[in-house]
């Protein structure tokens, strides 16, 4: 399909009734009935420039691309985006979304269904192929060449680099389990209950919940931590940071007392997690924080920030890089976030009303904005930093997800989108695309879609009108006049279109 469209694509100043007479040519009354036909399916289409192309078959099929070689299909019924990205040549397939999920990039592979199977192809440090993936939670399978093929599960099997490890051992189920993560090794009998460790500078083992205790030095020999349970989880004691300079320990009496403290920290907590108060000393001076009781009151002063909350009715935190506001947690609230690169501002009044501006300071966006506001779940409005701007009503998401959900069923919902390309030129649909226009330094075309009429006037190609798709046409070039009464043409035969002025190659300099 994505073919076939691009060997279709017509660019539009090279045909003054650009928006549909490619889809529709001069056919008489058979092609009229066919474009009636289409429309009633919901069809539109437009081709938008040299190599871009737009076309939807909505609520079915929708699709983009551009010069760039970036290619965005949709299908929103079936859950369903596929993008191709023509600089790293990545494609991306989501189907079903959230659950269904392949990605490919040269030689390297990964596929999911989300929780159920997982499949993923990739190349080792040596540029070795190696493969790992599971059909959860019945069988686990890889292959690498340092450790061969292996085929296992959960009950019985040696599996390799899944779920953050180097190596894991099944010898019935969780009766004997080990795990490899490069030289750290960590064995369970009867997981959770009896497990040890070695290897890496680790060193430990518990008898859950009785009795625990694991230690850590680094390379040269040093304590990393020494931690010991006791009737977990009541009794806990560590030692933690022993190869800094300011090492820290924890006390915990669980629930009822506990403690952190080093030579410029201390936190204490009774009834946990209800009453705290914490002291941390800077060189530039102390911060302190007080919840009394947890989660209603928590108050903090200090050099790094200032914190007053009163839950659920009001809260405000600042320091030099944030600002943040509740009142009735979580109905309203509003945050922002100054970074090195951007200022963030973002505004809830949950759950109807929410906003999200974007000022970029450097970077290839510096000095330009980004924003977005919902009214859930009746409307959306974009504004991108090229100054594009979108309006989608209906917008039932109450969460972002960009490349998935939003992307895949912006389509349906999106009445007004304009966008501004790279070289100026601004790309207008209105409506599912029932009103186009396209404006650029060469002129401007316009087209409404049901009534299969568009027009335009276009540097070094002329002007035109089209009605009915050739109920009624007028094209003016060159001095010359070309017209479509009841699809039968007639008038001046037309010259070629000439290159505008913005196209014209230099004349040559002749030397004297």
């Amino acid at each position: 399909m994505r073919s076939t469209m691009h060997a279709s694509t017509v660019n539009p100043r090279q045909h003054p009734d650009t928006t549909f007479r490619s889809a529709f040519p001069r056919a008489g009354l058979a092609g009229l009935l066919l474009a009636i036909l289409l429309q009633a399916t919901g069809c539109t289409s437009l081709h938008t420039g040299p190599g871009d192309f737009r076309a939807d078959f909505l609520p079915f099929y929708g699709s983009e691309s551009d010069t760039t070689g970036f290619v965005d299909d949709v299908a929103p019924i079936a859950l369903f985006r596929y993008t191709r990205d023509a600089t790293s040549g990545e494609e991306v397939y989501r189907f079903l979304w959230p659950f269904g999920l392949y990605r490919t990039l040269e030689e390297e592979s990964f596929f999911q269904f989300f929780p159920l199977i997982y499949h993923k192809r990739q190349l080792d440090p040596n540029g070795l192929p190696e493969t790992n993936g599971f059909v959860f939670p019945l069988v686990f399978w890889g292959d690498s060449a340092d450790e061969g093929f292996y085929f296992g599960n959960f009950f019985w099997g040696d599996l390799y680099g899944l779920f953050g490890k180097d190596e894991l051992q099944f010898r019935g189920g969780t009766i004997y389990m080990h795990f490899r993560d490069e030289g750290y090794h960590s064995s369970h009998v009867l997981f959770p209950m009896v497990n040890w460790v070695w290897g890496d500078g680790h060193d430990g083992w518990r008898i859950w919940p009785f009795y625990g205790n694991y230690s850590k030095q680094d390379i040269d020999g040093n304590p990393v931590y020494d931690r010991t349970f006791a009737m977990w989880p009541f009794f806990t004691h560590q030692w933690n940071n022993l190869n800094n300079p300011f090492p820290s320990e924890t006390l915990f009496f669980f629930p009822f007392y506990g403690s952190i403290t080093s030579e410029h920290h201390s936190d204490h907590t009774l009834l946990w997690p209800l009453f705290r108060w914490s002291s941390t000393q800077y060189e530039d001076g102390e911060q302190w924080e007080v919840r009394a009781p947890f989660p209603f009151i928590q108050i903090g002063r200090g050099v790094r920030e200032s914190k007053t909350f009163l839950w659920p009715l009001f809260g405000l935190k600042t320091s030099a890089t944030k600002y943040l506001q509740y009142c009735l947690w979580p109905i309203q609230r509003f945050e922002r976030l100054d970074l090195e690169h951007v200022l963030e501002e973002r505004f809830w009044f949950l759950p109807i009303y929410w906003q999200y501006d974007y000022a970029y300071k450097t970077g290839p966006d510096a000095g330009t904005t980004r924003s977005e506001i919902k009214v859930w779940p009746l409307f959306k409005y974009r504004k991108e930093t090229d100054g594009g701007q979108s309006v989608s009503l209906l917008s039932p998401l109450w969460f972002k997800d960009p490349e998935g959900f939003d992307a895949i069923w912006d389509p349906l919902f999106r009445v007004y989108h304009e966008d501004v390309r790279d070289d100026g030129s601004i790309l207008t649909r209105v409506l599912w695309g029932l009103y186009s226009s396209l404006i650029d330094e060469l002129g401007f075309s316009a087209s409404i879609w049901p009534l299969l009429t568009d027009w335009g006037e276009v540097e070094g190609r002329g002007s035109w009108l089209t009605v009915l798709g050739g109920l009624w046409e007028h094209i003016s070039r060159g001095g010359f006049d070309a017209y479509r009464l009841f699809w039968f043409p007639f008038g001046d035969e037309l010259p070629e279109p000439s290159a505008p002025a913005s196209e014209a190659e230099p004349s040559e300099e002749i030397e004297p």
